[in-house]
């Protein structure tokens, strides 16, 4: 179930992965994940930024799922046993998925939410996840599915404190498929310098699937490392 509202291009995203959800176990299968081991994977290249020992569950990391789905990122922070050092919010544009993610986990926040038509506060979170929302474009044109992704990053890139970190198809693959966006990386890396002002990504191609993910950062990563007395 989808709201009424809704932008058409998101739309045309979110209705396959509706239909196909209909009735089935939260499962990552039932929301078009090919297999629950690479989402695993994912996650991991998603929060790769975190330096974890900075929080607790007296410091938690406000961290924002866009497409959260049915919370499967919470499943993975509490197998990591980080779920207490989280304060965690989820928004989707599936009513039903929502519904099951609210069941799954009604100690969270979830929300019914488009963030380009409704952003939030600037500084609201320290990261925002954006896992497969730019994977697959299904009937949108490359151009529209590029205007969705660039939309969605700056509505996304006031709201964090940090980083955001996202996931696209990588061209270096056997095949491409045409439902599935694939963009150059050096493509994916103008994109962010124009759009969101950085030039602080790191772009992880190495988690053994078709695909890569960038963390965008607020700060240089510097080193806390002292230089070796015998450079000086």
């Amino acid at each position: 179930m989808l709201p009424n509202e809704m932008a058409d291009d998101v739309r045309k995203v979110i209705e396959p992965i509706a239909e196909h959800f209909k009735g089935k176990r939260p499962t990552p299968e039932a929301v078009l994940w090919p297999n629950a081991k690479d989402l695993v994977n994912r996650f991991d290249a998603m929060v790769n930024s975190v330096n974890w020992r900075d929080y607790s569950p007296d410091r938690r990391l406000r961290i924002l799922d866009i497409g959260c789905g049915p919370g499967f990122l919470l499943d993975y922070l509490q197998q990591r046993g980080l779920i207490e050092h989280v304060d965690y919010t989820g928004i989707d544009l599936n009513l039903e998925i929502l519904e099951s993610a609210q069941e799954r986990w009604p100690q969270h926040k979830f929300e019914c939410r488009d963030i380009r038509q409704t952003p939030y506060p600037e500084g609201a979170f320290e990261l925002a996840v954006l896992c497969g929302v730019f994977t697959v474009k299904f009937t949108l044109s490359q151009a529209q599915m590029l205007r969705l992704m660039v939309e969605t990053l700056k509505a996304t890139w006031r709201s964090v404190t940090e980083s955001i970190a996202f996931n696209v198809m990588s061209k270096h693959v056997d095949w491409e498929r045409e439902d599935l966006f694939h963009l150059p990386c050096d493509e994916a890396i103008a994109l962010i310098r124009s759009e969101l002002g950085t030039r602080q990504i790191s772009v992880l191609h190495d988690y053994g699937l078709y695909e890569y993910t960038c963390v965008v950062r607020k700060r240089a990563r510097i080193t806390s490392i002292e230089v070796p007395k015998s450079w000086t």
